[in-house]
């Protein structure tokens, strides 16, 4: 997804919550749905003709399947009929249909299970078209492989690719996500690029010609997140106001007309639009306050308002303020809420939905996370102190539960237990515990837990991933590029001093104290527009700059 790396190495805390539920990430397809648990297992269900849901065979599931035994899975995205994913240790994976090379394996054979595209370890962000595919590795560089007939590859040709080939060489792209037929992307400067089929104005340039290779659409610097349907496109900026363009012969632009239009036109006046995606015909949003909205084609309840009509204009679909992350097929929606819960709604001829039948469903029904769980996560986190991993974790409630036993890897596949921590038991009230690892390995490490019943079932918590800087650096800012705060990681505990902001002009825009002893200082960079900043740190004997980028 997303990030530019400079000389020095990332020190990164990453913590995760882990909540009542199980469900981390979802994708869904044409007709077929992925997901992600908060163990990092992979789980698929609906339509398996071609093998896109992995398991070795062709046939449908009507419910949660798991893939595999693997645990250390980190994004997924799904297609009409292809699956593409990444591991923790930023591996490839792909499977399905691959008439085109939409898989990147170099031939055109359908895989009916996941199949590891390449040796490279630096891929980092996944999208899916129709029969193509899109990625960005680590270093900001965009791929791209599969059919290529209205240019939607961005290579100046309409020659399909079989395995992964770079797209250009610009280092500083951030989003790609991928339409029926074309993809659009954002630079980390916050510009809008779009490439392939035009023929309903879906890039937005204004025009309705395909595109063979990365277009600017108009020079705003202050896109934030965008989405692609079959054949328009959907996206916010920075101020929280919401744009769409393209095809329009349901509504799903929401501008409460059928008309199309080939650029970005805002909708409404609102300015607290958050997250967007897209189906077929139909449109989703989350706004700030974590409602959820929906409008365009609804033949199938994919709009989830409990009716089959189409709506022209933005619908909240029920009351409830906890969404958090979307996702819509062809004719159907998922959607998590907060506490990690799972729902979806829409067409289910091929099970996708995942409720056990093949019934449409026009409100939001919930996907069972396959059992009752013995033990309720409420959170699990790492820190650094005094080079030292502080792991912390806390239970709501338990049932036969005998320990814990953490474990380490320095890939984010192969793990060794580090340690043991006895468990409460049987418990309904929160538990607290935490394990200090004396001695992380000078780069990557990651962790998870393994929580075992008394009759010997276990199961693994999400991963936790923690970079520990090299002995050669000082100081490092992650993340970088940043929506919301950054966070300073110093290789020892810091001397008293300042941090300040100043934009390209050198006007100050933050000044922050640096607390004598820390290793870690956090930054607000919520209210600072796209852009590249220069951040200083000044102690009594250094002064040290460095280059951040808000998204």
């Amino acid at each position: 997804m997303k990030k530019i790396f400079y000389p020095i190495l990332i020190c990164l805390t990453l913590s995760i919550q882990v909540t009542a539920q199980c469900w981390q990430k979802i994708s869904a397809g044409a007709s077929h749905t992925l997901a992600i648990k908060n163990d990092g297992t992979l789980w698929a269900w609906g339509a398996n003709f071609v093998g896109q849901l992995g398991d070795g065979t062709n046939t449908n599931k009507l419910v949660p399947t798991q893939i595999g035994t693997a645990n250390n899975w980190s994004e997924i995205t799904s297609s009409y009929d292809h699956t593409v994913a990444i591991k923790t240790d930023g591996t490839l994976w792909a499977w399905g249909e691959n008439s085109f090379g939409q898989l990147g394996d170099g031939t055109t054979s359908n895989k009916t299970i996941p199949t590891q595209i390449g040796i490279a370890t630096d891929w980092s962000q996944i999208a899916t078209g129709q029969r193509h595919t899109f990625a960005v590795k680590t270093n900001g560089t965009l791929w791209a492989w599969g059919g290529n007939s209205t240019g939607q590859l961005g290579d100046g040709s309409t020659i399909n690719k079989i395995t992964p080939i770079q797209i250009g060489t610009a280092n500083d792209w951030n989003q790609i996500i991928c339409g029926a037929r074309y993809t659009m992307a954002l630079k980390t400067g916050g510009t809008l690029w779009a490439w392939g089929q035009n023929t309903n104005g879906q890039l937005g340039d204004g025009t309705n010609i395909d595109k063979l290779v990365p277009t600017q659409i108009g020079i705003a610097t202050d896109w934030s997140k965008i989405a692609a349907g079959s054949r328009h496109s959907i996206a916010t900026k920075t101020n929280g106001t919401l744009w769409t363009w393209g095809h329009n012969g349901f509504g799903q632009l929401g501008d409460g007309t059928f008309t199309y239009t080939n650029q970005p036109a805002q909708v409404g006046t609102a300015t607290n639009w958050s997250r967007v995606d897209a189906g077929e015909f139909h449109t989703l949003s989350i706004q700030t306050n974590n409602s959820l909205w929906a409008w365009g084609r609804n033949t199938s309840g994919q709009l989830g308002d409990g009716t089959s009509i189409d709506k022209l204009v933005p619908t909240q679909i029920g009351t409830a303020t906890n969404w958090n992350m979307i996702s819509s097929g062809l004719s159907n929606t998922f959607a998590t809420r907060t506490d990690a819960s799972l729902w979806a709604w829409g067409s289910n001829l091929t099970g996708q939905i995942g409720d056990g039948t093949n019934i449409d469903r026009n409100i939001p029904v919930s996907v069972s996370c396959g059992g009752t769980l013995p033990l309720t996560w409420l959170y699990l986190k790492g820190h650094l102190q005094n080079n030292n991993v502080i792991i912390k974790w806390a239970t709501a409630s338990e049932s036969n539960t005998s320990h814990f036993e953490i474990e380490h890897s320095s890939n984010g596949s192969n793990f060794s237990k580090i340690g043991t921590i006895a468990a409460a038991g049987n418990s309904s009230i929160t538990q607290y515990y935490q394990y200090v690892h004396n001695s992380p390995l000078d780069g990557k490490n990651y962790y998870r837990i393994k929580q075992i019943d008394h009759d010997g079932k276990f199961s693994y918590s999400t991963i936790l991933r923690i970079l520990l800087l090299t002995n050669s650096s000082k100081i490092v800012i992650a993340p970088n590029p940043a929506s919301n705060e950054v966070t300073l990681y110093f290789d020892k505990p810091a001397a008293a001093g300042k941090l300040i902001l100043t934009n390209n002009s050198g006007q100050i825009l933050l000044q922050q104290r640096l607390a004598e002893g820390n290793q870690q200082q956090k930054i607000d960079v919520s209210k600072l527009p796209a852009g590249i900043y220069q951040l200083q740190v000044q102690t009594a004997t250094t002064v040290e700059t460095f280059r951040l980028i808000k998204q």
